[in-house]
């Protein structure tokens, strides 16, 4: 019989989620992966950083934290009843000051000041890019395959160097990085939706495709024209219609890191320089967005892949009902053809019965080659012909029908 309660014990969580990812374990628990999540913050649980689990199954050996100290005041256990434990959690969870457990810090990943022994494809991307456009202009690559950067040429020293350490740590990591072939226009298109669309950056996390890129944020400027003095009335207007504030933009030499393929999957997809912190202090962090990215992404290929099943399967169903339909339709069709043929026939043999008797009563007999005697000759023929009953007659005399074709009493 299953128990009332449920009780969480701090020491049996740290060993659960160790063990398994969180999901599994808040599964046998009856309760989302959220809740357990808060459970273990009550319990001052120790859990995986985020990206652990990744790590794991590519071959990685992450270390484990060790299960911390509880201090004086703190539960060791939560026991709540089964049938309401979502209400009860709720009123038992609240946030409390100064909650929380120990996380790991995100990798750090240093940025050299100077770009010594780069990275290949940052070697390509220095050479073909250097050499573009003015000071005060944007230089990207579209034509060739090249790193996916767009920045100022007074910015390109500094974003190359980001991604030389961005590129040398996720290969350090395990990671696989690469830069797609740039197609011609009409392959592209028809490449863009796939797993290699034309000249991206790209990183494969989890057997799962992530494109990034680091681009040069810019300011929009608001550029509002002064009418001359002389004008007045309907001539004021017409300049000022004619001359409306228009909006430029130029580039302020802020970078900012992006996952360019992870839309419409409520994760952080840019990491941009602020007042408190760069881009180049935040290329872990982007690294665990990267695995965060995949796992999503997974998630939703995972879903998508269910749902066509699910449509497959659903279009099958319909198929056969429609199959079975028809075919069930056209054999009542045939039996009540066969029900007319034989009514038909019955009718025919009680008609030619009639007139035989008729005749015999009148006149003896049928006179031999008369046309009444060849009609009734033929009206049996076709009766024979016709009736479905003489054909079953027929296949069980030749025994290609068995027993179960004779209906029953």
């Amino acid at each position: 019989m299953e128990r009332d309660t449920v009780t969480y014990r701090r020491t049996e969580l740290y060993e659960q989620v160790w063990k398994e990812p969180l999901q599994k374990v808040a599964r046998r628990y009856g309760i989302s992966d959220v809740w357990l999540a808060k459970i273990c913050r009550k319990l001052s649980v120790t859990r995986p950083a985020r990206g652990y689990w990744i790590q794991k199954r590519n071959g990685w050996d992450p270390k484990q934290l060790p299960l911390e100290p509880v201090s004086d005041g703190k539960p060791t256990e939560l026991t709540v009843p089964r049938r309401r434990q979502m209400a009860f959690l709720g009123r038992l969870l609240r946030p409390e000051e100064g909650e929380g457990i120990p996380r790991p810090n995100p990798p750090v990943i240093e940025v050299p000041e100077r770009l010594d022994r780069p990275h290949r494809l940052v070697a390509i991307a220095s050479k073909l890019l250097r050499g573009r456009g003015s000071s005060d202009s944007y230089v990207s690559c579209w034509s060739v395959s090249c790193l996916k950067i767009r920045v100022t040429k007074a910015s390109l020293s500094r974003a190359l160097r980001i991604m030389d350490a961005l590129l040398k740590a996720l290969e350090e990591r395990g990671y696989q990085v690469d830069v797609t072939k740039a197609l011609e226009r009409e392959e592209a298109d028809r490449a863009k939706y796939t797993d290699a669309p034309s000249n991206v950056t790209r990183v494969l996390v989890d057997g799962e495709w992530i494109q990034f890129g680091i681009f040069e944020k810019q300011t929009a400027i608001r550029e509002i024209a002064e009418p001359p003095k002389a004008l007045k009335g309907q001539a004021l207007e017409s300049w000022m219609l004619s001359n409306r504030p228009r909006v430029r933009y130029e580039a302020n030499g802020q970078l900012g890191l992006s996952i360019l393929n992870c839309d419409y999957l409520g994760i952080r997809r840019t990491w941009k320089d602020g007042k408190h912190r760069k881009v180049e202090q935040s290329l872990g962090v982007f690294v665990a967005g990267l695995e965060v990215a995949a796992e999503a992404k997974k998630q939703q290929r995972l879903e998508r892949e269910r749902q066509h099943r699910e449509w497959e399967e659903k279009r099958r169903l319909e198929e056969e009902a429609r199959t079975r339909a028809r075919e069930e339709a056209e054999r009542e069709k045939q039996f009540k053809e066969n029900l007319d043929c034989w009514r038909l026939a019955r009718d025919i043999r009680d008609y030619v019965a009639e007139v035989r008797a008729l005749t015999s009563g009148l006149n003896g007999s049928l006179e031999e080659g008369g046309d009444l005697l060849e009609t009734l000759a033929w009206a049996e023929a076709f009766a024979g012909r016709i009736d479905p009953v003489e054909r079953i007659r027929e296949k069980m005399v030749a025994g290609k029908v068995g027993s179960e074709a004779v209906p029953t009493k």
